[in-house]
């Protein structure tokens, strides 16, 4: 790099060609293969199969696609502001303290 510039290479943001391309390959080749082994279904054919035959894979997909469906806009940017978890106690076995800010 030339004083902190960048000089050569692909521009920020551009996809690596050979990455598109391997993807690009994935798919078609799961488009044809389909549900059956002959593109019943096509894509989506295969990836029913993929979730009944391979539960672990298919979760691995899931979450790699399910993330990226967020959807709302809490801060400026879109991004959650806060993840809140809650414990929520049946009411038999509800503990004497209810609101953990009120222990001591």
């Amino acid at each position: 790099m030339a004083q902190g510039k960048k000089t050569g290479g692909r521009r920020k943001g551009t996809p690596n060609r050979t990455t598109q391309t391997l993807k690009d390959a994935i798919l078609l080749a799961a488009d044809e293969v389909g549900s059956d082994g002959n593109g019943a279904d096509g894509l989506k054919g295969y990836l029913k199969r993929v979730a009944v035959e391979d539960v672990k894979a298919f979760a691995g997909l899931l979450g790699r696609v399910l993330p990226l469906q967020v959807a709302g806009a809490d801060g400026e940017d879109g991004e959650p502001t806060a993840i809140e978890m809650r414990i929520v106690y049946p009411r038999a076995s509800a503990p004497a303290v209810a609101d953990p800010s009120e222990a001591t």
